[in-house]
């Protein structure tokens, strides 16, 4: 719980790490730390954070409760694209909100269509998600993104509100760059409401890439995985999309 005595327990023999977290670690930037800190000691294992659904817990009104799903769409975004596993399911479906089965949220149709989405993306690249790779701290402070006027998309290393969380693993497959956007919140809370996510459309990337990148996203197409263009000012065409994409860069 909260991390504690993670090292200790690390080298048992078990077929994952779990970590849960609570407050004061209900930020992003910490559950991106935990989930570090459990890959360095992992030794290949899965590790899995447990952060529940707590804004689920009260969410009444249509604008409410859709805040509430955001919080956890946002969440587990983080989660896997920083190659952990989201526990926040109970039997069938429903929602844990906090750390007890009976403490828990039934999904309305389209929140399960949703949270389904990203779960799918997981298992559909996992080997890209989960797998070996080095967190690569330079490409992702230097990574540009420009809107469909050309103006600088905000990003940062860190997932914190208002920017574009970067983040950058070189894996054998190639880098794995990918973009959670979170623009539109107003604090980096994971337990909090959200904002819900506008549709991020006509961006570039600016910055070096290999010669066939490829992304995707879990809300759009499916999740399939669509070449990029090269734009004519330079750079690559970024495919519509809202939360999250995922970004292959195979080439040199």
């Amino acid at each position: 719980v909260e991390g504690f005595p993670l090292e200790a327990v690390a080298p048992a023999p078990m077929s994952a790490l779990y970590l849960e977290l609570w407050p004061p670690d209900d930020r992003y930037h910490h559950v991106v730390d935990w989930i570090d800190r459990g890959r360095g000691v992992a030794n290949g294992r899965a590790v899995v954070i447990a952060a529940y659904a707590a804004a689920m817990r009260s969410a009444g009104s249509t604008t409410e409760r859709a805040r509430a799903m955001e919080a956890t769409l946002l969440l587990t975004s983080i989660v896997i694209a920083s190659g952990a596993y989201h526990h926040t399911l109970a039997e069938g479906d429903r929602l844990l909100v906090e750390g007890y089965y009976p403490a828990a949220v039934r999904l309305r149709a389209r929140e399960r269509v949703e949270l389904q989405a990203a779960w799918r993306f997981s298992a559909r690249y996992l080997h890209l998600l989960t797998g070996p790779g080095a967190l690569d701290e330079i490409a992702a402070a230097t990574m540009r993104i420009v809107d469909q006027v050309g103006a600088p998309v905000p990003t940062s290393t860190l997932p914190r509100a208002g920017a574009v969380w970067v983040r950058i693993r070189t894996t054998p497959e190639g880098r794995v760059i990918n973009l959670v956007d979170l623009r539109a919140q107003a604090d980096d809370r994971w337990d909090e409401p959200r904002s819900v996510s506008p549709r991020a459309s006509g961006w570039r990337l600016t910055s070096t890439v290999g010669t066939a990148p490829v992304a995707a996203s879990p809300w759009s197409r499916g999740g399939s995985a669509r070449p990029l263009s090269a734009h004519p000012a330079g750079g690559w065409r970024l495919p519509s999309f809202r939360r999250w994409l995922t970004v292959v860069d195979r080439g040199p």
